[in-house]
């Protein structure tokens, strides 16, 4: 149903308008910071190793500051694909909401947890790191790089959803 519904839509809106995955990934990154990073800020306090005080809070947990998601979404004021480039990351959008579902249909998650995840994070995309990427749900605790595709990690995480829950 996912390839079906999201992925092969999504293949073909890509290539249909070349669209640069790239620059998809980056939109999809940058729509989504500055929601992870409020949510990292307001759970993290740092601390100064230096004086015990508490310093300035975290502005990238994402692995993106606001400032750089905010100049990268500028870009696409202008794009003459942006159309297109907001229908793949709805696509993309609607893909994890469906992967958010399957993961209370198998009980790896309760519905309030999944509103709540709606709640905080509706533009949410999975910021992962391919080369060590593992499935898991787990409490996101912010990161000072920038995560590999969001793009590869959503279909990834879909893939893994459906395969741990049909087992």
């Amino acid at each position: 149903a996912i390839h079906r519904q999201f992925l092969e839509p999504l293949r073909k809106l890509i290539k249909d308008n070349n669209l640069d995955l790239g620059k998809l990934d980056d939109y999809l990154y940058a729509k989504f910071a500055p929601e992870r990073n409020a949510m990292i800020a307001a759970r993290t306090v740092v601390v100064d190793p230096n004086t015990g005080e508490l310093s300035e809070m975290v502005e990238d947990g994402s692995g993106m500051t606001n400032a750089e998601a905010e100049r990268l979404m500028r870009q696409f004021d202008t794009d003459p694909k942006r159309a297109a480039y907001d229908k793949a990351m709805h696509l993309v959008w609607e893909m994890n909401a469906k992967v958010a579902n399957l993961n209370v249909h198998y009980g790896f998650v309760t519905k309030q947890q999944r509103d709540q995840w709606k709640k905080l994070s509706p533009h949410y995309v999975p910021l992962k790191d391919l080369d060590s990427i593992h499935f898991g749900l787990k409490h996101a605790k912010g990161r000072t790089t920038k995560a590999a595709s969001p793009l590869a990690a959503s279909i990834w995480q879909a893939t893994e959803t459906i395969k741990r829950g049909e087992l």
